[in-house]
């Protein structure tokens, strides 16, 4: 009797181990390399219909896809690689494991252009809508929302700095010529979405914002600004050092059309897209799958390429996913495309990790 409790005993410590081992390999419980880049992909003709995600492993070159099954608006990799966090238009954020593709988890919130991560238990959302916009702050393990700061303007690319939220304001059109219009960064607390200041970055005179600015944190900690406007046809601004460093050092680049009968028009055609590379140089691209420029700003600034779309990094390795020919290019420290990696679909989002 005492052998058979005594092997009992032992069977349950087996199934105890083999249940908690499992529960230790489940979805969204191991890193995924630190090789991997992910890319929401479009067939149609759509540039914004994206409901794949091509998973590209740069090191060895495999491959796999991921198909979400609805069309998604924010993507971005968690600091611990271990959740891939994807943002569906009509508000739902999923939970995805970033090695299998496998969905674990859904939270009800708003709809995010942008997602944000706090660490591995929250996530800031920032969203767009006709009239503004919206940011939320999710608690990831509790599945629910905790706080929500209404915008009334249309937000930008934003960026977490220690405690702050900055997010860049897009400068409402004007239709008088000699209107000003006005390109600021406004931060919110982290903790509580509170705003905590708003400060103008740009103010310009009888010009059309085109596409979104965005805010961008540098290897040295300051905060970047770029914002682009039409002016026969597109440039744009960067501007270094916006929230509260010394005086903000300006850089103007911009795509010059070889003729008249190619204007570069249009708020969804237009995109910008802003990186560091390991060496601390700043990459930056405006313009749209028909005429774009792509520059280097480190002492002074060199076009490195005529195309644009987003820039994402890969350990030290930075990458750009280029919608006209859909591809994903390796880009050396000197900003050359040396390598291409072609892509099954029109690329709208990409997430690598550093």
């Amino acid at each position: 009797m005492r052998r058979v409790l005594v092997a009992v005993g032992l069977l349950a410590l087996v199934i105890v181990g083999v249940l908690v081992g499992s529960r230790s390999l489940g979805p969204g419980t191991q890193a995924a390399p630190g090789s991997r880049l992910y890319v929401a992909i479009s067939r149609s003709d759509d540039e914004t219909a994206a409901r794949e995600i091509e998973v590209i492993d740069t090191i060895s070159g495999e491959r796999s896809l991921f198909d979400i099954g609805a069309r998604i608006s924010a993507l971005t990799l968690s600091p611990d690689r271990k959740t891939l966090y994807v943002g569906l238009d009509d508000g739902m954020l999923l939970l995805v494991d970033p090695t299998s593709g496998v969905r674990y988890g859904e939270i009800r919130s708003r709809r995010a252009s942008w997602i944000l991560p706090l660490g591995p238990a929250e996530v800031l959302l920032v969203g767009t809508s006709p009239t503004g916009g919206a940011i939320t702050k999710v608690d990831v393990q509790a599945r629910r929302e905790v706080a929500i700061s209404e915008l009334d303007a249309l937000p930008g690319q934003p960026v977490v700095r220690g405690g702050e939220l900055l997010v860049p304001i897009a400068a409402r059109n004007e239709t008088s010529r000699d209107a000003a219009s006005v390109n600021s960064l406004a931060a919110y607390s982290t903790n509580t979405l509170a705003r905590l200041d708003t400060r103008v970055v740009a103010r310009l005179t009888g010009r059309v914002t085109l596409g979104q600015p965005i805010a961008y944190l540098t290897p040295g900690n300051e905060v970047a600004y770029l914002a682009q406007w039409d002016s026969s046809p597109a440039a744009a601004r960067l501007l270094v050092g916006v929230a509260g460093e010394a005086k903000p050092r300006e850089v103007l680049i911009g795509v010059t059309s070889p003729g008249t009968d190619r204007p570069l028009r249009g708020l969804a055609a237009v995109q910008s897209s802003l990186a560091s590379a390991p060496d601390g140089a700043l990459h930056a691209c405006t313009g749209n799958t028909d005429l774009a420029a792509r520059f280097v700003v480190a002492d002074g600034v060199r076009q490195v390429g005529v195309e644009c779309g987003q820039f994402a990094r890969v350990g030290e390795r930075m990458y750009l996913a280029v919608r006209g020919k859909p591809r994903v290019a390796l880009i050396d420290p000197g900003g050359r495309a040396v390598r291409d990696l072609p892509l099954p679909g029109i690329p709208v989002l990409v997430a690598g990790s550093i």
